[in-house]
């Protein structure tokens, strides 16, 4: 499966990152717009940016939500945060276990801090790879007030396919 816009692969994500899991352009990294249009039609928040071609997407899912992630590493202990609690030392723990996206060269005497993925999955979406008739189904829904849009609940820039 190809991008239309750039020509790239579509990437499958995994669900036990911090990212909304399923098919991303491989250029711009970018929500498949048929998953996009699903998150939005279930109520996923957009939130607006400054920009007329992309927006913020985000979702609340249970599967994996327990899984532990990388918080901050440290070459030594500094001790507890209020937040995330006491670091461990990597020696001590199985990284098989914990979603690592971002971090790589891990050594034994590394010092990380784990906190739970939780159920919040954020994302992005340029709406540039949206198909014409995805455009008036979301210009629609928009008309109708069933996009969920976080603050300031409106575009600062409207999409640049909406006509006032």
């Amino acid at each position: 499966m190809t991008c239309p816009v750039h020509g790239y692969e579509w990437v499958e994500r995994a669900a036990d990152s911090y990212t909304i899991a399923g098919p991303h352009c491989s250029w711009d990294g970018s929500l498949h717009p048929d998953l996009f249009m699903s998150l939005v039609r279930e109520g996923a928040t957009l939130t607006p940016t400054d920009k007329n071609y992309k927006v913020y997407v985000e979702t609340e899912v249970q599967e994996g939500a327990e899984k532990l992630r990388i918080m901050s590493r440290a070459s030594h202990n500094p001790g507890t945060s209020p937040v995330y609690g006491a670091y461990r030392q990597v020696k001590d723990v199985d990284l098989s276990d914990v979603n690592t996206a971002g971090w790589s060269d891990f050594y034994p005497e590394d010092w990380v801090q784990l906190a739970p993925i939780g159920t919040r999955r954020h994302d992005k979406f340029y709406f540039e790879h949206l198909s014409g008739d995805q455009k008036e189904e979301f210009v629609a829904l928009l008309n109708a007030k069933k996009i969920a849009l976080a603050f300031p609940g409106r575009f600062y820039r409207l999409p640049f396919f909406v006509v006032t």
